[in-house]
């Protein structure tokens, strides 16, 4: 959905003709309202989300009785053990090598990678991934199509993708990270 929305409307921004401009107004209202209906009404998104929290949460508080039958902790599990970890290092994070957190969890699968990455790297590791998807971005939708406005588009997948996946400390994502470091960019590239 995100997707075929920035397509749209991109299209409509770009384009000369009189039809496209309104539709790109109406569009933004219209798209919201369609996701917030279909996240609140079906099962399979707002429902099953606040259930999976709720017992994630439950096992979280109880993991000493689960031992080494409990192997991973699903999305909203990573998430609500890194927001923790988060809170203790806000700036410089846990790194790799924070023993007490180690010793707790260290049987256990995080699947979410956005927050893992935010844990171990804090503020300063957010701040770098976010302005190195930006201009890694740029790069590669710029290469691609010859349009300069992708970078948003670029990170918003890569940021779906790290939050379901432990994907961000792999060597694909880490060289989408560093992609825009051998390029030098002209002055309207530059942020």
């Amino acid at each position: 959905l995100v997707v075929i929305f920035f397509y749209l409307s991109r299209k409509a921004r770009l384009s000369r003709s009189r039809q496209y401009k309104p539709m790109y107004y109406f569009m933004i209202p219209v798209f919201a309202m369609v996701t917030a209906i279909v996240f609140f009404c079906t099962p399979i998104f707002y429902k099953k989300i606040v259930t999976e929290i709720s017992v994630q949460g439950e096992m979280i508080q109880n993991i000493s009785n689960y031992g080494d039958t409990f192997k991973s902790l699903g999305r909203f599990g990573s998430l609500q053990v890194d927001v923790k970890s988060i809170q203790d290092n806000f700036l410089f994070g846990r790194g790799y090598t924070d023993g007490s957190f180690r010793l707790k969890y260290e049987h256990l699968n995080f699947t979410n990678g956005l927050s893992t990455f935010v844990g171990r790297m804090g503020l300063i590791g957010l701040s770098w991934l976010v302005l190195s998807l930006f201009k890694s971005g740029k790069l590669i939708v710029n290469g691609l199509s010859g349009a300069g406005s992708g970078s948003f588009i670029y990170f918003i997948l890569i940021i779906l993708i790290s939050f379901s996946n432990p994907v961000l400390f792999t060597p694909l994502f880490m060289v989408l990270q560093l992609f825009f470091l051998p390029f030098k960019l002209t002055p309207d590239e530059r942020y």
